[in-house]
């Protein structure tokens, strides 16, 4: 798919995980041709292979975001808006375990797929 984008003198502006339906990511990718921009709708491990392959950001939909992700139940109020340790928002622990799962030399594999 890189090689195709790199024939056809275009590139991926971004990829959007824009919506999550019975535990099934659905995932759009911009194509930027020509001056034009296209959306093409593909399986997430697709798409993200290809973000990072070609060094395209990867945005995800805030209600994706809420959905997939699971906050811990804090011990009291003093930990109800901390983040993780390591400083990031515990809401993308399950969409980042999704994202470790896939094998970027092998497109085929990995998690999510649109059914």
């Amino acid at each position: 798919m890189t090689a195709l984008m790199r024939d056809l003198g275009a590139r991926v502006r971004e990829v959007d995980i824009v919506r999550l339906e019975a535990e099934t990511f659905f995932a759009r990718i911009v194509i930027e041709a020509d001056g034009r921009l296209h959306e093409v709708d593909a399986r997430p491990s697709d798409a993200l292979a290809l973000a990072v392959r070609t060094g395209a950001p990867v945005y995800a939909a805030e209600d994706v975001l809420d959905r997939a992700g699971v906050r811990p139940e804090p011990d009291d109020e003093d930990d109800a808006d901390r983040s993780a340790p390591d400083g990031s928002d515990e809401r993308l622990s399950v969409f980042r375990d999704f994202v470790n799962s896939l094998d970027a030399d092998d497109p085929g594999e990995g998690g999510g797929s649109r059914g």
